[in-house]
């Protein structure tokens, strides 16, 4: 339904039932399962790399949209967003092995208080200037949520990369 229901809302989703998980998507679920059998799983992909980007405010969308369609029906879910912080991989550019922290202290600080207005309210550019494309995957998780306020379970400054682990009680 999230699908189906999607496009008739007007989100142009695509669907895949032979794309390969990648560690996007195994890393959270060997972490949190192991070798134990899992659940059924429905990955939901966000474009974070390739411009154009899709807006924050769009992400946050898809992610409403994926907490009416699990309000209507019988599922208990969890919603597992995953992406790091800031961070620059690209070998071109001129940052590449730092990170933002004082970006991400501000992100992070947003989540906990639930301003998710300013998150949406990031463009393509600011994400890429801060090295924050990966955010995006955070972005349909925050609209899941809202309006749930963060709890920060870990932050972590790498020098490459800031990392986080955050969860929302929406119970």
């Amino acid at each position: 339904r999230i699908l189906e229901d999607g496009l008739e809302a007007g989100f142009d989703f695509a669907a895949s039932w032979s794309a390969p998980l990648d560690h996007a998507f195994l890393s959270p679920l060997t972490a949190l399962y192991g070798a134990r059998p899992m659940p059924p799983l429905v990955p939901f992909w966000v474009n974070c790399f390739v411009a154009p980007l899709p807006p924050a405010r769009r992400c946050f969308a898809a992610g409403q949209h994926i907490a009416r369609v699990v309000a209507d029906g019988p599922w208990n879910v969890a919603v597992i967003a995953t992406g790091g912080l800031s961070h620059f991989p690209e070998l071109s550019l001129a940052r590449v092995g730092t990170s933002d922290v004082e970006f991400d202290r501000r992100v992070v600080g947003f989540m906990e208080r639930g301003e998710h207005a300013s998150l949406t309210a990031l463009t393509a550019k600011e994400l890429h200037a801060t090295g924050s494309h990966e955010l995006l995957n955070w972005m349909v998780l925050l609209g899941a949520v809202t309006p749930a306020r963060a709890r920060v379970r870990f932050f972590g400054e790498m020098g490459r990369i800031d990392l986080a682990a955050l969860e929302w009680d929406v119970t």
